[in-house]
């Protein structure tokens, strides 16, 4: 079309359609305790798109290999099954043109162990369903089957590390949790294997006949601790919150490697939610009105948080009146979701320190959060390096003020990089970069019915190449200097400067349009106007001629462009030495911030470069770069083609982790190459010893594997990438590369004493490195806090967490106690407090925090002692004593405390076990003599044997059953 000089103006768009592309899956199976290969095992494949619909079988050979081949590349969902064996199932990514390799290792089948401790069914030692469960217990008061395949939980379930729990749609089409709101829900908590498929769960109220209400204070739940719980093709509704922290809808805490794929979720409260977790799949899920607490909270599909969570993949799904949530995590990829606020709430919430997340390809429409994509730090938790982009958000905050839809900001958040989004009828600032530095804001699209793009607080922030009709630089409210922004290449009817709170400068650079306005209101403050790109300006209708003029306030100016920068393209081809095109290669024009990519024939074109001399630059890779200089002239294009050379440098090793002493057992293990390798080779090279299974994943050329359960406490890793890893251009590492790391201790645990969580992390147990007397003391660290800052940790005299109370003091009600105990360390503040429970097996729902006449105690760094009193409820049967560190960075640190000699009692005594911490958890014999003795060699005679453990025990005897020695530490036999 002709603008207003008579120009036609040539638009064209460069659109790459991949073709649809097919590609292979194979591997092999074995049995995981003997590693042999598994013959006639069926492996069914179900396609979960539209393009790839469909059933693919096959089984495995007398190697115990199988393969797919011709699949349209997508998403499959893999089953595997063999008589004697649990089942496995495993989502699958088919890549156009790659063979996916995915071996897998079959649990043979051991019927579980299967009891009733009088509160809960414990499942361990093996395999159970639904059925074997009934047919165990035959109880209808802990399960009820109520028709062929609905059964109904009465009470809880617990899945030991050592159990499986399949809920399927082999003999359970529903499964009700019963959910009373009486503090006794039937929830399940699982410590092993848990897999969901096929089915639907939900909350229970026999009542009503309905499924428990959101007003419930409580509801059933299901919650994953260390163990592996993973979800396909059912339907969950109504779960959580439970009782205690972290007993949301679905929980997991500490765990990998975990699925949840093809399912829908309504109205459960935080419908999934993760702690310090890694290498998740959430994907092609339906999640409709998740619920906040209610008490208030976030309405959460998905809520991943903990400084551990990473690489957890969250695509394809569907998020109705709910929001993402990613807290204090990295490594994250949020793609492709539809968020329908529903003219309520919905977005993705990427704060509190989040970094190097991508969230690309989402649409979030109808709705008003905060921030639609809301990047928000919190104080010591500054969001950082995270990617925002080809993201599309309309219809946000309509009637609703302050509403942003895409919203950077917060106690300096920095290296985010927000580009090729577009937005359209947003209440509030469209883009709002608010106390934030250096953070990229290039090519977006704000259309219609929107505030502006709006730099407020903050410093070296990029605004590159976006299209909106204002661009906004102030720090309004916020009073951080505002400085440094670098507005380039924008198409903006407007931009505008107020409150900049001092003589500061910003600068607008080649911005694009034939006019525009400069409006400021400070008297200070001031933006630097200069092209470099050959045009030149009129300044409020002058004479004209300018091409970089400092704009102070106040006042507004009217800038009309006069000239069109004079330009010039360049094309060609990218080839190697045999003259066969190189796809994907990058030609970069330096120093110009211009670039391209070559096709699928090796062209490549690059327009609108200003007339000058530049040095050009191919590279790809597996092929050394080439550079060449050219001229650019205006109105033409020149030619510029390149051969490259095969790469023949081979890869070399630069850095790898863990290494050292003391590496946590919860540990990845990271190897990063000087270039792009060939991922398979890479991986086929890698070798532990003593041996670990896991799985791959990549971070650039950074290759990470993560174990799928811990490592051994104490135990020297010897890691080798053997000289069989391979570059992109099929060079092999130039040497074999290998270290050694070690583990840390197992954690000293005293007997009798406990800890609690409530928010954030921490670390506890006995030290002999502080001791007020004998040799130990315990103690309690705060490691990190969450969420808005927040510490929410105890250390415990008595066996509790602070939840459950069953192993817990006897009390006696409305009695006073008297405390004492010594204590030093260097937290801000701790306040002291008898936990107290109503009923003797210490159910969380008659839990009562009871305060002590100490109230909040400020430790030294000096042992002191401390003595108070405490009195406990009239309905009072348990209680523990608590030491607790509460608040958020402003009220309380991240110290230490050291407590010694506990001391409780009524007049006289001590309740106490252990108040010194002197007795570890387990016990461990110190002398036992004489040793090396044979008493068969000789008839008649007597022998004396001596021994001595760590801590008195009970129920202690030698092996002829006689002479049993109970509370006792050290004694003889005879």
């Amino acid at each position: 079309g002709e603008n207003a000089y008579g120009n036609t103006q040539t638009i064209t768009w460069n659109i790459q359609i991949p073709p649809l592309g097919y590609g292979n899956l194979s591997g092999k199976v074995t049995d995981k305790e003997t590693s042999l290969a598994i013959e006639g095992v069926t492996m069914t494949l179900v396609g979960l798109e539209p393009s790839n619909v469909g059933t693919w079988n096959t089984t495995t050979d007398t190697n115990g290999n199988y393969s797919f081949t011709n699949l349209k590349k997508g998403s499959y969902l893999l089953t595997i099954s063999k008589d004697g064996y649990n089942p496995k199932t495993k989502y699958i990514e088919v890549t156009a043109g790659q063979t996916i390799t995915q071996d897998f290792q079959l649990v043979p089948y051991t019927e579980a162990t299967i009891t009733y401790d009088g509160e809960k069914i414990v499942i361990s030692k093996g395999t159970a369903n639904l059925t074997l469960i009934n047919k165990t217990l035959n109880d209808p008061s802990l399960l009820e089957q109520l028709s062929p395949k609905e059964w109904l939980l009465k009470v809880p379930i617990q899945i030991e590390s050592t159990g499986i729990l399949y809920i399927t749609a082999d003999d359970c089409d529903w499964l009700k949790l019963l959910s009373m709101d009486d503090g006794k829900e039937a929830y399940i908590l699982n410590y092993g294997i848990l897999e969901i498929k096929n089915t639907k769960i939900t909350s229970w109220n026999t009542i009503s006949s309905t499924p428990a209400p959101q007003s419930d204070s409580t509801r059933a739940h299901i919650v994953t601790k260390g163990g592996t719980t993973n979800i396909y093709n059912s339907n969950i509704s109504y779960l959580g919150p439970g009782s205690g922290w972290g007993e949301h809808g679905l929980a997991w805490h500490n765990t990998n490697n975990w699925e949840v794929i093809n399912s829908t979720f309504t109205q459960c409260y935080a419908c999934i939610y993760g702690y310090n977790v890694k290498n998740a799949m959430i994907k092609n899920n339906y999640f409709d009105r998740a619920e906040p607490h209610a008490g208030g909270g976030h309405a959460a599909a998905v809520w991943i948080e903990g400084a551990n969570s990473e690489y957890v993949t969250i695509d394809k799904n569907i998020v109705h009146k709910s929001n993402i949530w990613i807290m204090n995590s990295g490594y994250h990829i949020i793609t492709n979701n539809e968020i329908d606020g529903g003219g309520d709430t919905g977005g993705i919430q990427d704060v509190w320190g989040a970094h190097h997340n991508y969230i690309a390809h989402n649409h979030i429409h109808h709705s008003h959060p905060h921030g639609a994509i809301d990047v928000h730090s919190a104080t010591n938790l500054v969001v950082h390096d995270n990617t925002i982009e080809d993201n599309v958000l309309h219809d946000l905050g309509l009637g609703v003020y302050g509403t942003h839809a895409i919203y950077v900001h917060n106690q300096g958040a920095y290296n985010n990089t927000v580009n090729h989004n577009i937005m359209w009828n947003i209440q509030s600032n469209a883009i709002d970069i608010t106390m934030a530095h250096n953070n990229t804001i290039s090519n977006n699209i704000i259309g219609e019915n929107c505030g502006p793009l709006a730099v407020q607080s903050g410093h070296g922030n990029i605004v590159d190449g976006n299209k909106v009709y204002r661009i906004a630089v102030t720090a309004e409210g916020f009073r951080w200097d505002t400085y440094d922004n670098i507005l380039i290449s924008n198409d903006a009817q407007e931009y505008y400067s107020e409150d900049l709170n001092g003589a500061f400068s910003n600068t607008i650079r080649n911005p694009k349009g034939d006019s525009f306005k400069v409006i400021i209101t400070d008297a200070n403050a001031k933006f630097i106007l200069e092209f470099t790109d050959g045009r030149t300006f009129k300044l409020n209708g002058d004479a004209g001629g300018h091409t970089n003029v400092t704009l102070t306030g106040p006042g507004t100016y009217t800038i009309d462009v006069e000239g069109v920068a004079a330009t010039g393209n360049i094309s060609g081809n990218v080839t190697d030495t045999s003259s066969n095109p190189i796809e994907n290669a990058t030609i970069i024009v330096e120093g110009t911030g211009k670039s391209g990519k070559t096709d699928a024939n090796g062209n490549y074109e690059i327009t609108h470069i200003p007339a000058g001399t530049y040095t050009i630059t191919a590279s790809a890779n597996g092929y050394d770069g080439q550079s060449k200089t050219v001229e650019v002239k205006a109105g033409e294009t020149i030619t510029v083609n390149f051969q490259l050379n095969v790469e023949t440098t081979p890869p070399t090793i630069i850095n790898h982790s863990p290494e050292g002493t003391n590496v946590p057992v919860s540990t990845i293990i990271t190897v990063t190459f000087s270039e792009a390798m060939n991922k398979t080779s890479a991986e086929g090279s890698f070798s532990i010893s003593p041996s670990v299974s896991g799985s791959f994943s990549w971070d650039g050329n950074k290759m990470i594997f993560t174990p799928d359960s811990e490592l051994e406490y104490e135990t020297t890793y010897n890691v080798i990438i053997s000289e069989e890893a391979k570059d992109l251009a099929g060079n092999n590492l130039e040497s074999a590369h290998s270290w050694n790391f070690t583990t840390t201790s197992k954690p000293d645990v005293p007997e009798w004493w406990g800890y609690y969580l409530g928010a954030g992390e921490g670390v506890w147990g006995r030290t002999s490195s502080e001791a007020h007397t004998g040799n130990y003391s315990a103690f309690l660290k705060g490691v990190a806090y969450e969420g808005g800052n927040w510490i929410n940790i105890g250390l415990i005299a008595g066996k509790s967490d602070g939840y459950s109370g069953a192993d817990a003091y006897t009390a006696i009600p409305n009695t006073t106690y008297n405390l004492s105990f010594w204590m030093k360390g260097d937290f801000k503040r701790i306040s002291v407090y008898a936990l107290t429970w109503n009923t003797e097996n210490g159910s969380s729902s008659g839990r009562k925090w009871v305060s002590t006449s100490l109230g909040w105690i400020n430790p030294t760094n000096t042992w002191t002692k401390y003595e108070g009193t405490f009195t406990t409820p009239a309905d009072a049967k348990k209680f523990v004593v608590m030491f607790r560190a509460y608040g958020n960075s402003t009220e309380e640190n991240l110290g230490t405390i050291y407590v010694d000699d506990v001391n409780v009692n009524i007049g006289e005594g001590n309740i106490i076990k252990n108040p010194s911490a002197e007795y570890p958890i387990s016990p461990s014999i110190i002398s036992f003599s004489p040793e090396n003795t044979t008493p068969t060699q000789y008839v008649n005679r007597t022998y004396t044997f001596s021994v001595t453990v760590s801590q008195p025990v009970s129920n202690a005897w030698f092996l002829d059953g006689e002479d049993q020695h109970n509370n006792a530490q050290s004694w003889t036999h005879t």
